[in-house]
């Protein structure tokens, strides 16, 4: 494995929240991430109903 190929994979291993043990409180990467969509739907959509 070249140093690219584990930079990768340890980048890969932490948005998934695989690096290190995660609290129950803590949020892996992709609800996050689904939560930020939701949200900017929601804020394009108010932006939209003011216009």
């Amino acid at each position: 494995m070249n140093t690219k190929q584990l930079r990768q994979k340890i980048l890969d291993l932490a948005i998934h929240g695989k690096l290190v043990p995660q609290a129950p409180s803590e949020y892996c990467y992709t609800l996050l991430a689904n939560r930020n969509k939701v949200f900017i739907s929601r804020q394009q959509t108010v932006a939209n109903l003011i216009e």
